[in-house]
């Protein structure tokens, strides 16, 4: 049931995605994209369909973005689902002063630079 409910989930992100840059996806095979994408967010599948619209300009594809060029991208694009190991780590890290949050406004006292520049 889970795969059943991803599969239409995603099935109707990549076709909004399309239609909203004016694509044609009666020529695309949809579904094993669908398949391919699993594990996906949907800023991942935005993502990798923005980058095959990208593609498909580039190498001058006058009917818009084919199967190839989304098979591409989403074989290119790495969802974070698949590095949940990593974050983990890269949150203890952040807890540790290692490494610095995309959210940080400034106040982490724990930051080792900061503790050396007094600030």
């Amino acid at each position: 049931m889970r795969l059943q409910w991803f599969y239409y989930i995603t099935y109707f992100h990549v076709d909004v995605v399309l239609v909203r840059h004016k694509q044609d996806i009666s020529l695309l095979d949809l579904p094993s994209h669908v398949l391919n994408s699993q594990g996906f967010s949907g800023a991942e599948i935005e993502y990798a369909v923005k980058e095959a619209l990208f593609e498909a300009f580039a190498e001058g594809a006058d009917k818009g973005v084919r199967d190839c060029h989304l098979a591409h991208a989403i074989r290119s694009t790495v969802p974070i689902s698949t590095r949940i190991d990593k974050l983990a780590e890269w949150r203890e890290s952040v807890q540790n002063g290692l490494m610095r949050s995309a959210n940080d406004d400034g106040s982490n006292d724990r930051d080792p630079i900061r503790q050396q520049l007094g600030v």
